[in-house]
């Protein structure tokens, strides 16, 4: 401010001293004038001989363009006569200069084609190479990235189930402790750890009881208790099951029930520890069946009367509601274990180092693949300039040759001219002249040259009459100018550096409150941090101390759980002996079982045989087959058990007197009696059979085509009625369009037109328009206020034909003047009585004509709405008009409508109430 103070002050001066240099240019101006008027007698003395010299030049000036025009016609003949010689000779040795430059020019794109090939040869080569790497690298990433995905899957499982393990195993440890040293009461432990079951349903039980890592207790005083606990030693969430609170599950539980196709419960197949537990299980796990596959599951669980909730051996669960689930890479088991875990901390350490090193090698693989691939596309762009190059090199070498087969030819054509006698006589008579003349030359310049030295003399003496008096006073008058336009910059730079230094000292001095109020708010930040800081201090020092306890708590627990964890490795390897026989055993059943089906397959396809053999027993023509076992003694020795069995099923008695070896040797006896036979004797049976098969197909046929013919002309019928209707309506539409058009601009003319007039329907409708005193165009090209007409112009008409009880319009007359509004507003008003207009609008015109106001607005985050009739303001004019001249004004009938807040009450239209605007 201080500054701008100044700057202020010295403004008056400045001004000041502007005005005294004002005055010091008049004053020198007009010094400058009288030193002009005094010489002005002195310059006429030296104007006479300076107007003698210049009439003495003009004769010199007039022989000097004679003799130079003489010397330059001889010139130029001469240098016309040696051009016929020299011409052609500079033309032959640019050709030979040429011809050497396109030899040099052939040898060296030879050399560079060369070395371009050599060069593409190399990078080819290195390109083979790089892709023979490239799929070798792929093929290795391929295979890797596979284990590597198998190996991050694993290390994943691992991790969460020893993070799962520590927590649920720490939780589940401090409330059995709890529970042991007297701290919780009514505590019996969690319910995975109160039952055992055959360990082939352990996926089943843990994927469809989600209830195994809960607590059960006693009752509800201890639940809250257990979760108290919980809470307090910051052990994570757990819940709890209350036996006082499920024994209503008892009776439920003791009531048989058939299950479909005798699957059994899964609560069956647990064995609590406990009686009393297995109303926990029951609660948990209700009714919920076991199945064998996702086959079995679904008829058993959705295909009856009655749904039921079953769980697969492999972990997939059906609900009684009808939703899947199951899937994924890894399903829930060891839920009715403690301890759910597989994995010890150095098969975790283990599998992640594993993990991470296949990993690192897979991005190396990939990141060397990157490189070799970007360096394969560089090589391969490398190539392709040296393909262009070498190209290139071809084609010049090509057009080099051809231009030094041209320059041999033009050279031995070309051959250098020699003058006549007659010419060389008139060169030496030229050169003569040339000589002669220009010694005279010569001297008519250095006169002329003279008189002009004299004339510059006197003109530099009239230029320099005043002397040295009037330069001064011309370069005071200048230095006087120049000071003047300086001070104008100086005080229109002051004036803008006050304002500037004006606003600048308003933003200083917000700036500096605006920083002292984050002064006393930082101080006191500061203040409560301090505080902060000395109460963590002091906390600080409790938790080391706690900690240094725990950690000597710990070093004793490890001891106990190296214990604990030989003895876990001893129960495991008694529990895989224990596995290994069960695999062996289910190994063993699962061949018996085999060999079962296969036993019963065989069965139902030697029994399908029987029955295709007794149906072509039955079409046979026994009284031929009876003469040809007549005669046949093999045919009359066979048994009568064999006819009888080819004709129904034989008991047990009579299966008992037949010998296998005979019935297999007499089975391939009449196998290879069969293949011998030739004559089919079903084939004229079959022939009737499709005989009869045809006409039936044929029937069929005539019936689709009549049926499909009647279609076709029905089709044609409703396709000839639809294009009748629709022209008709098209007609009345395009006319009445016309006629919108027309009286909606005063005098446009618009059009609808067939792209395709024999097909309508194919093409679609051009809108053709042709505004006021301009061309037809298409409603594309049209601005938006010509749209909107046109649009308006074109629903008014389809209304005509086909009047709509309802039309919401939004905003149609944004781009319309006043004077389109107030047409547009006054066709809704009068000519479409027999529908109801919704338009939202901005425009006084449109709000002046319509029946009803309804105005949104917003208070409190709150929308709401207000409508007004305005015909109430009619009504109220006179009122208002006598007021204002202190009238009391005349009453009426009917009661002054409101205006009503919130929506307007359904009103069904009328025919005077046709527009409703909406603001």
């Amino acid at each position: 401010m201080a500054e701008a103070e100044r700057i202020r002050q010295e403004t008056p001066l400045r001004e000041k001293e502007l005005v005294s240099a004002e005055k010091v240019k008049a004053s020198q101006a007009l010094k400058v004038e009288k030193i002009m008027a005094g010489l002005k007698g002195k310059a006429e003395e030296l104007r006479a001989p300076k107007e003698a010299k210049e009439a003495e030049l003009v004769p010199l000036q007039k022989q000097l363009t004679e003799v130079k025009k003489v010397v330059e016609v001889a010139q130029t003949e001469a240098a016309l006569l040696r051009e016929r010689t020299s011409k052609i000779q500079d033309e032959v040795d640019a050709v030979k200069d040429a011809h050497s430059d396109c030899s040099r020019s052939i040898k060296e794109r030879e050399h560079e084609a060369k070395d371009i090939l050599k060069f593409r040869k190399e990078q080819s080569k290195l390109v083979a190479d790089a892709d023979e790497r490239l799929a070798a690298i792929q093929k290795e990433i391929g295979s890797l990235t596979q284990n590597v995905s198998l190996m991050r899957a694993k290390a994943e499982e691992a991790r969460s189930a020893m993070e799962q393990e520590n927590t649920r195993g720490r939780l589940i440890k401090a409330v059995y402790e709890a529970s042991r040293s007297g701290k919780l009461s009514g505590v019996h432990g969690r319910l995975g750890d109160l039952g055992t079951i055959n360990k082939k349903y352990d996926v089943a039980v843990s994927t469809a009881c989600g209830r195994l890592d809960n607590i059960v207790v006693d009752s509800t005083e201890d639940a809250q208790a257990v979760i108290e606990f919980v809470r307090k030693n910051e052990l994570g969430r757990t819940t709890c099951i209350c036996l006082n609170k499920i024994n209503s599950c008892r009776a439920e539980m003791e009531r048989s029930v058939q299950t479909p196709e005798g699957a059994p419960m899964l609560f069956d197949l647990i064995k609590a520890s406990k009686p009393e537990y297995r109303v926990a299980f029951f609660f948990a796990l209700q009714r919920t069946l076991v199945a064998t596959d996702m086959e079995q599951a679904t008829r058993i669980g959705l295909q009856g009367r009655t749904r039921w909730r079953v769980v697969t051996m492999a972990g997939g669960l059906i609900d009684s509601s009808g939703t899947m689930s199951g899937g994924g890479q890894q399903v829930a088991k060891g839920g009715m274990r403690a301890s759910q875990c597989q994995y010890t901390h150095e098969e975790v350490r283990s599998l992640v180092e594993q993990y991470e090193k296949e990993n690192n090698r897979l991005a190396t693989l990939r990141h060397t693949r990157c490189q070799l691939q970007e360096g394969c596309q560089l090589t391969k762009k490398e190539i392709a300039e040296f393909e262009f190059r070498e190209k290139k090199c071809e084609m010049d070498i090509v057009s080099l040759k051809k231009q030094l087969a041209s320059y041999e030819d033009r050279l031995k054509v070309m051959k250098v001219p020699s003058l006549s006698s007659g010419e060389k006589t008139k060169l030496k008579e030229l050169e003569k002249i040339i000589s002669s003349r220009s010694n005279e030359l010569l001297k008519v310049q250095s006169k002329h040259q003279a008189v002009e030295e004299e004339i510059r003399d006197l003109h530099n003496q009239i230029m320099n009459i005043g002397g040295e008096e009037l330069k001064q006073a011309k370069a005071s008058v200048e230095e006087t100018t120049k000071k003047c336009e300086e001070l104008r910059r100086l005080i229109k730079k002051s004036s803008f550096d006050i304002e500037t230094m004006e606003k600048n000292s308003k933003k200083a001095a917000a700036n500096a409150k605006q920083a002292k109020s984050e002064h006393a708010s930082t101080e006191k930040a500061l203040v409560a941090l301090k505080e902060d800081h000395s109460k963590l201090d002091d906390k600080a020092e409790k938790v080391l101390n706690s900690y240094n306890t725990l950690k000597a708590q710990m070093l004793e627990l490890d001891t106990v759980l190296t214990k604990l964890r030989q003895k876990r490795d001893d129960v495991i390897n008694e529990a895989n002996a224990l596995k290994s026989q069960e695999v062996d055993l289910v190994t063993e059943m699962e061949e018996r079982t085999k060999s079962i089906r296969k036993a019963r397959d065989d069965c139902a396809k030697w029994g399908n045989l029987l029955l295709d053999a007794r149906k072509e027993f039955k079409e046979l023509p026994h009284d031929i087959l009876h003469d040809l076992r007549a005669g046949d003694s093999a045919t009359v020795a066979c048994s009568d058990l064999a006819r009888k069995a080819v004709q129904c099923d034989l008991g047990e008695a009579d299966l008992k007197l037949f010998v296998r070896e005979d019935v297999d040797a007499r089975l391939l006896v009449l196998e290879q009696n069969l293949k011998n036979l030739k004559p089919d004797l079903k084939s004229i049976e079959e022939f009737r059979q499709k005989v009869s098969e045809h006409k039936q197909k044929l029937d069929d046929y005539e019936s689709v085509h009549a049926e499909r013919e009647e279609a076709r002309r029905k089709l044609d019928c409703l396709r000839q009625q639809r294009l009748t209707e629709f022209m008709d309506g098209f007609s009345v539409i395009s006319l009445k369009l016309k006629e919108m058009y027309q009286m909606i601009t005063l005098g446009g003319d618009a059009e609808l037109e067939l792209v395709d007039t024999m097909d309508p329907f194919s093409e679609g409708i051009n809108f053709s328009v042709r505004p006021p005193k301009k061309s037809w165009k298409q409603i594309t090209n049209l601005s938006g206020g010509e749209k909107t007409l046109a649009s308006l112009s074109l629903v008014f008409a389809l209304h005509h034909y086909r009047p709509t009880p309802l039309y919401f319009m939004d905003e149609i007359d944004a781009a319309l003047d006043f004077r389109n509004v107030s047409i547009i507003a006054n066709y809704i008003k009068e000519r479409t009585k027999n529908a109801q207009f919704i338009v939202i609008s901005l425009r006084n015109h449109m709000f002046e004509l319509a029946d009803l106001l309804v105005g949104i607005y917003k208070t409190q985050d709150v929308s709401k709405s207000v409508a007004i009739c305005p015909s109430a303001f009619e009504v109220c004019k006179p009122a208002l008009r006598n007021k204002e001249h202190n009238i009391e004004p005349i009453s009426q009938n009917k009661r002054q409508p409101a205006p009503i807040e919130g929506p307007p009450a359904k009103r069904a239209p009328t025919g005077k109430e046709n527009a409703v605007t909406v603001s």
